[in-house]
């Protein structure tokens, strides 16, 4: 999603951005991207250690989605998987939102593409793959009370993609991302990106 520096939300978001950056002695300095639907503010950083991501994430004081907020620090205790690594985490408030900003480690690879759909033809080497199941893995014998995807979304997805003619049930509850789609993947090893739903299925 393009940033706009005119957008009221974004000018908040981006200030937020830039006093969280200054408690974390880091200096911006690539272009700023946003998640979906403008809620999340990212960009990277230089500190006098390397080179780091810093994500800040909005939501209404009345609205906070308590799981999403914490997902990418919870994830910290799944093991046996490539993904960033959380550094440090500072929270504000300000005209009625929170925010929740968290620095972690950069990871300087190419996502596998710009969209949550392939768009266009991809080869992976069979180490990739390799790794990409050793890492699901590794997640789903993770213990965790958080909920990724309850049974009736998983039902109505199903019911929608097989027009009914598959049965929906899920009988064995491991956990998962929650949100593994191909922008959420690097190409030149597999590393996962983007925790911040992950959890049950149940």
């Amino acid at each position: 999603m393009q940033w706009s520096p005119d957008g009221p939300d974004q000018v908040l978001i981006a200030k937020v951005f830039e006093e969280a950056a200054a408690r974390f002695g880091a200096r911006p300095v690539g272009e700023p991207r946003l998640g979906w639907r403008g809620r999340t503010f990212g960009r990277l950083v230089e500190r006098p250690d390397g080179k780091a991501w810093l994500r800040v994430v909005a939501a209404s004081e009345e609205k906070v989605p308590e799981k999403l907020w914490s997902g990418m620090e919870t994830a910290q205790a799944v093991t046996g998987v490539r993904k960033p690594e959380i550094l440090d985490v500072w929270e504000a408030a300000e005209d009625g939102m929170r925010f929740r900003a968290e620095l972690s480690t950069f990871i300087p690879e190419s996502v596998c593409s710009a969209t949550p759909e392939l768009r266009e033809p991809i080869s992976l080497p069979d180490q990739w793959w390799r790794q990409f199941r050793s890492s699901l893995d590794a997640v789903a014998v993770t213990a965790t009370d958080r909920v990724s995807v309850r049974q009736d979304l998983v039902t109505r997805r199903l019911n929608w993609v097989s027009n009914g003619t598959v049965s929906t049930e899920v009988k064995i509850f491991t956990a998962g991302h929650g949100d593994m789609h191909w922008a959420n993947v690097t190409s030149r090893t597999c590393v996962l990106l983007d925790w911040e739903g992950w959890g049950l299925i149940i």
